[in-house]
């Protein structure tokens, strides 16, 4: 099951236009401690998506894409962060900040995607809404 077309360009291009957007302002000045504090996040961050790969495979080519997108944008927008807390880089700071939100908008549209693969009745693995949680598999 793929994405309607006129869905997908809609989510694409809202998330494009939310980054430009984020990109234009002003960022909000950043500080040693802010950037101290989120180092941490940023590695969580990289570690999280460095599963990507292997962690979940979406069956909607469109929505992989999407998947590995999200997985390939936070890894390096991680990477920067760290290496701009590192070296209290505060304008690669933002930088790296901006990638982030460019990740959060694809996982966004990942999990838009994949709620339109959950929700299609049409597909065969489809059993309606579950009635308790699913059992882990012995």
């Amino acid at each position: 099951m793929r994405a309607p077309p006129d869905t997908l360009d809609s989510w694409t291009s809202s998330s494009k236009s939310g980054l430009e957007s984020a990109e234009r302002e002003d960022l909000p000045e950043g500080t040693v401690g802010l950037m101290a504090r989120m180092r941490p996040v940023c590695q969580a961050m990289i570690n999280l998506t460095s599963w990507e790969p292997v962690y979940f495979q979406v069956p909607d080519p469109v929505a992989q894409k999407s998947w590995h997108r999200f997985g390939v944008e936070v890894r390096k927008a991680g990477s920067a962060c760290v290496r701009a807390v590192d070296r209290a880089d505060v304008d690669a700071f933002h930088v790296s900040m901006i990638g982030l939100l460019g990740g959060s908008i694809g996982a966004t549209t990942t999990s838009a995607l994949i709620d339109v693969i959950i929700d299609d009745a049409a597909d065969p693995v489809y059993k309606g809404e579950p009635i308790e949680p699913p059992q882990p598999r012995l």
